[in-house]
């Protein structure tokens, strides 16, 4: 894809006091306009047009948005479809339809469940469907598709899934009369139409963040908040005096009365032509959230004005929550009914990925001397595999301390060798009931002192990562998208570099010189380049659904922890420069045995299974490895322990 500006900023006056930004970076590099490939930025555009009651852009997921053609199924969205919707019937879709007249040149609105989607598209398809719509069976948005064994054979036809709750809203407006529907990949041949590109929208630092932390929230730069949208004219006239208007409003837990925190508008964009139909409209300064642990609900709505009408005023609008939480941050969307994170869609950090990789967001503690008690996370093995015991064995999850600027390095908002420094571990066995996809709670471990808790600091990031095998997928948010707000603030008055879910693989050369390589995922680029290519995988929520649990009140790092690991390892020689030897009191065990080897950037350069032979002794080849410092991760079962090492040459 084609790298182009988004720097067609609208600036406006802050209409509140606000602090200063205590840190001022440079601004980053932008890419120089190249031609309009914007259809590529936006992705598809799918609306509910009537009746109007339900009108609105729909969220959703395709399995083929025209990226990859060797593995995609179904068909892209090229042409604009206007159509009608049908239910399937049987809705569930799992063999020969029953109203394949009334499907004919529709749009065909099936269930989820029972068979492989392949098989409903495949039903639809042979009815003469010109598109299908599977609505999900279960809470939370829509998922990725696999073909099965006869998706393969659907090749002409958009498939797409929806949510249940959208879903839901589609058959009950059947039921009274006719659903209309749009599938494009920019406009629809409309006269007059703006809108708020899906995904395009400022969010704040995180999704959830506990209220420990923001007693003093607004001494803290990261968790400053931008109002910001990318903003299309999808129609076929210029429009004039264009603005985002923007209100956030605190909702407190408990049923106390709702509190405006901000409401401004930018200065206006006084010609959008649809030769140049995109536009980031943003306010330039940054404003601060209540100076309170009060648990709660922020809402941010967002609004296009503009002069005259608009023929679909149904993305003129957006609204997106965050969560002042009781001791849960997460970037991702949390469902604090369960108690779990949600998650769309697994990633793998590339289709040719050849190594283990680690990813994982970047959280911000404001206050320190809480203890850090569990990580979440899920993996899947792609496909309908479930073997997560006989396939990974253990999932292990690390906690990292970055201190920008330390060991020698620039302060630059970027991660370099030496600054991030492993402090916890969280490391979980899985056994045969245990399935893909599934969200685990993992205690996590003082690597330093296993009979401490581990505390946080204050003024501090914390990087948690999952590491990753090359066969496995981490589950990701699937639909938030913080590229918007990473970009607003490297433009506010005061920039400021803000990076939310870095990533790594072992080849690091080729991640930092091929963007399309990889999934865009900062700091690791080092230069918050925003194309197409990073807009178009972002909008997808490839963000690492990995929430830090911490305890609700303060702990001493004094603290003994009974339920202290009885592993022991130790690494000899040290320093090493042929192999080292990992000296255990393993005793005879069935367990799976891991070995990783994690260099200084938190990449996996070593990983290796092994089995117990008799020998509580392994010997490990290091030679290949850049003489440096590593940290030795050894599982067993659920033991795990962490001993540093260096290589010389």
């Amino acid at each position: 894809m084609k790298n182009f500006n988004l720097l067609k900023l609208s600036f406006a006056a802050a209409l509140l006091s606000l602090a200063p930004v205590s840190q001022v970076y440079a601004q980053p590099h932008i890419a120089a306009f190249d031609g309009n490939p914007y259809a590529d930025f936006v992705g598809e555009r799918v609306m509910i047009t009537s009746p109007t009651t339900i009108a609105r852009s729909l969220g959703y997921t395709i399995t083929d948005d025209g990226s990859d053609p060797a593995t995609n199924w179904g068909g892209p969205i090229i042409a604009p479809i206007n159509s009608s919707i049908v239910k399937a019937d049987p809705y569930l879709a799992c063999g020969p339809l029953t109203n394949a007249g009334a499907i004919a040149g529709k749009v065909a609105l099936i269930e989820r469940g029972d068979c492989e989607f392949g098989a409903k598209a495949l039903a639809a398809k042979n009815a003469g469907a010109v598109a299908v719509i599977i609505v999900n069976n279960v809470d939370g948005g829509p998922v990725g598709m696999g073909a099965g064994a006869v998706g393969a054979q659907v090749t002409d036809i958009p498939v797409l899934m929806i949510s249940k709750d959208d879903g839901a809203a589609i058959v009950n407006a059947l039921n009274s009369g006719a659903v209309n529907i749009t599938l494009s990949k920019w406009g629809n041949n409309t006269n007059r139409d703006l809108g708020i590109v899906k995904s395009g929208v400022s969010m704040w630092h995180n999704y959830a963040i506990p209220g420990s932390q923001m007693t003093n929230a607004s001494s803290h730069t990261p968790y400053k908040g931008i109002n910001a949208a990318v903003v299309a004219n999808f129609g076929n006239t210029t429009e004039t005096n264009v603005r985002l208007a923007t209100k956030v409003t605190f909702h407190p837990d408990g049923g106390g009365s709702p509190s405006v925190i901000r409401q401004d508008t930018s200065d206006a964009l006084p010609s959008f032509p649809t030769s140049d139909s995109i536009r980031t409209l943003m306010n330039k300064n940054t404003y601060d959230l209540n100076n309170s642990k009060q648990e709660g609900r922020y809402e941010v709505n967002y609004e296009i004005l503009k002069d005259g009408p608009d023929d679909f005023v149904f993305d003129n609008s957006y609204t997106h929550n965050f969560y002042v939480s009781r001791n849960v941050f997460s970037k991702g969307r949390y469902d604090f009914s369960k108690n779990m994170p949600m998650s769309n869609i697994g990633y793998s950090y590339s289709s040719t990925q050849v190594n283990n990789y680690v990813m994982g967001p970047l959280y911000y503690v404001a206050n320190g001397g809480y203890q850090i008690n569990a990580l979440q996370a899920s993996v899947s093995l792609g496909g309908t595999s479930n073997d997560l015991d006989g396939t990974l064995g253990n999932l292990l999850c690390l906690v990292w301390k970055w201190v920008d600027g330390s060991n020698g390095q620039p302060k630059d908002s970027v991660i370099q060798m030496g600054e991030a420094v492993m402090v916890g571990e969280a490391s979980y066995k899985f056994d045969d009931d245990d399935t893909s996809g599934q969200f685990f709670t993992i205690p996590v471990k003082n690597i330093l002192d296993q009979t401490k808790p581990l505390v946080t600091e204050g003024s501090t990031w914390y990087w948690v990562t999952a590491a990753m095998p090359k066969a496995a997928y981490l589950a990701m948010d699937g639909q938030l998208n913080y590229l918007v707000r990473s970009f607003a603030r490297s433009h506010a008055a005061a920039p400021y570099k803000e990076y939310y879910g870095p990533a790594t693989p072992t080849d690091y050369d080729a991640l930092q010189q091929t963007a399309t390589n990889e999934p865009g995922m900062f700091p690791f680029e080092g230069n918050n380049f925003i194309d197409s290519a990073r807009f178009s995988q972002q909008r997808k929520g490839t963000l690492p659904a990995i929430p830090m649990i911490i305890s609700q009140f303060p702990v001493s790092v004094n603290e003994t922890i009974a339920s202290a690991s009885n592993l022991n390892v130790a690494v000899f020689p040290n320093p090493a420069k042929e192999s080292i030897t990992i000296s255990t009191n393993l005793k005879p065990t069935n367990d799976a045995i891991t070995i990783r080897v994690v260099d200084g950037l938190g990449r996996v350069v070593k990983f290796e299974n092994r089995k117990y032979d008799g020998n509580s002794k392994f010997t490990l080849a290091v030679n290949d490895l850049a003489a440096g410092n590593y940290h030795l991760i050894f599982s067993a079962g659920n033991d795990t322990r962490v001993v540093n090492f260096t290589t010389v040459k």
